[in-house]
Formats: C-alpha cells, structure tokens, sequence
C-alpha cells in the first residue's frame, strides 16, 4: 500500500535483493513496476525455487537478474583480488 501510494500505483523500477528468500522475492515482483528489474546478490541454498506468478507479470514485461561478484566473469576477477592482495 505504502509503495503504491509513493509511486501513484505505477510500481517501482529497480529493485534490490539482499536476502535469497524465495517469499521476499515473490513479494518483490509484485511490487514492479512496467519494464521493472529486480536483481538479487542474495544467496540460497542450492535447489531453492522461487514461485513467480506468470499471467499477471507478462503484461509487465519485468526481468529477474542474479548478480554474484559484481557481474564479474570470476575466471579473471578472482585471480585479479588474489594479485591485489598479494
């Protein structure tokens, strides 16, 4: 009620994740808005699924996006911290 009093019903563009709680998440993407994005950096145990209602998000052509290490390819971001570290 809150979101969609700030926003005038339109829903809200960008959404961060922190927690990986497939409930959080669901909540989440309701609260989009069209052509919103909710990205997570939570973490889950492997095997987690998250139930996203398809037939009433398609008309708002959200995306969901998983974020680990800043989007980096880990192949070159991990020896790199290793090289700054050393």
């Amino acid at each position: 009620a809150e979101l969609d009093r700030i926003t005038g019903g339109r829903g809200v563009n960008y959404i961060l994740d922190t927690t990986g709680v497939p409930a959080v998440l669901s909540g989440l993407a309701k609260a989009l808005a069209v052509r919103g994005v909710l990205a997570t950096v939570g973490s889950a145990p492997a095997g987690t699924e998250v139930p996203f209602e398809i037939g009433l998000s398609l008309p708002k052509g959200w995306t969901f996006k998983t974020i680990i290490q800043g989007s980096s390819v880990s192949q070159n971001f991990i020896p790199r911290l290793v090289e700054l570290w050393s």
